[in-house]
């Protein structure tokens, strides 16, 4: 099994480069930006700064669409490979009325074409009520016909610190799902009773009709001529594509085939490293119950020895030492080339030494280890025991 080793480690890259290959989309352009969000009060006026880069060069045409108060220094500009040029996005709310306001950057080239949503909200000058909206993180992308979950705060401006604010007051405040063209898609409203803060969690469906694409949820404060609002985008997918790990889709088998071979080699090369580490660990506890015994077996025999011979005590410790020792480094050697052959992912022959060495057993292995004053006892006591019977033997013919 050895051999498969290296091909798993190949095979694990040439699988994770096609991956690679397959998800990076040849785009011929790229931008630093997901969306662009900015919140001004009536009559401000602000920049934004953004980039586009490009691998392959040439001419990127720029196009706002359904956006007010937006406007670009540039319509086009060319880039020369592997170049990034900054561009300025440019909102005034110069005669706009307190609102959110939608649309969309277009990029285009010969090759390609990229949408970045735009999202201006406009607030009174003078807000005595405020909002505030998150849609939950598992919503942020939904497919047609699922739901989306939001948390809403709406929060008096003028509490706080030693100031107690405006006190229980009626807000009026409107929820819209907007497209990215400004067209409200859905709205509802609700009167609700504000003292110092509020916090809604609401819930949100869409017909299994509703175009896949990019969405604004918003939230208006209405308080007399007041308005203070927030907004969240969250992007409607199309039923087929979900991601990866979701509902399996025959449309995605390209996808699915090679990340499920990815992942299949990865198994077979954690698989591959659990079991030389086991054998490898295998070993060690047999090595440690094969040492504990060997001591066992070396003591008793020094304790026998030391009742008939205290002249000998200092050389059973040190054969006792030497011992030890020598089994210690033949565990040692066992265990390199156990690990030599872990390196080689050779796993058969790991399990075949390791049951070679178990054949050979803890016990046949003791009197290779008895310690060498205990045999000469043993050989000087047996002795006189047979003098002893010849000795009587003669007494009795008499």
């Amino acid at each position: 099994m050895h051999f498969l080793n290296p091909c798993i480690r190949n095979g694990s890259l040439i699988v994770f480069f096609l991956f690679l290959l397959y998800n990076v989309q040849a785009q011929a352009f790229e931008t630093n930006n997901v969306f662009i969000k900015l919140t001004l009060q009536e009559g401000g006026s602000a920049e934004r700064i953004f980039s586009v880069s490009t691998q392959e060069g040439g001419t990127v045409n720029l196009e706002l669409i359904g956006t007010s108060g937006a406007s670009l220094n540039d319509n086009s500009v060319f880039l020369n490979k592997g170049e990034a040029k900054e561009l300025t996005l440019r909102f005034n709310t110069a005669g706009l009325s307190p609102s959110i306001y939608i649309g969309s950057l277009k990029l285009s080239s010969a090759e390609d074409v990229a949408i970045t949503p735009l999202i201006l909200e406009v607030e009174s000058k003078d807000m005595l009520f405020d909002a505030n909206v998150d849609i939950f993180p598992n919503y942020r992308e939904i497919f047609s016909g699922e739901e989306i979950i939001a948390q809403f705060k709406i929060f008096d401006l003028t509490s706080g610190g030693t100031t107690e604010g405006l006190g229980p007051t009626r807000v009026n405040v409107d929820y819209y799902i907007y497209d990215l063209n400004g067209q409200i898609v859905s709205s509802q409203s609700e009167e609700i009773l504000v003292d110092k803060q509020v916090q809604l969690t609401k819930t949100f469906s869409f017909p299994p009709d509703l175009d896949s694409g990019d969405y604004v949820l918003a939230v208006k404060a209405r308080y007399s001529s007041y308005m203070g609002l927030s907004s969240a985008l969250f992007t409607i997918k199309e039923p087929g594509k979900k991601p990866f790990f979701g509902t399996f889709s025959f449309e995605a088998w390209p996808v699915y085939l090679p990340i499920g071979a990815f992942v299949f080699l990865i198994f077979i090369f954690i698989y591959f490293i659990h079991e030389r580490n086991k054998i490898l660990a295998e070993l060690k506890l047999y090595h440690k119950a094969e040492m504990q015994q060997m001591r066992s077996f070396l003591h008793g025999h020094e304790k026998i020895l030391r009742k008939n011979n205290t002249l000998i005590k200092p050389r059973i410790k040190q054969e006792i030492h030497k011992k030890i020792r020598a089994l210690s480094m033949e565990h040692g050697r066992r265990e390199s080339e156990l690990k030599r052959l872990k390196q080689q992912g050779n796993i058969a022959e790991m399990r075949k030494k390791l049951a070679e060495w178990k054949q050979k057993g803890i016990h046949t292995r003791l009197s290779k280890y008895k310690l060498n004053e205990f045999g000469t006892h043993n050989a000087k006591k047996s002795n006189f025991h047979r003098r002893l019977g010849n000795y009587k033997g003669k007494r009795k013919k008499r």
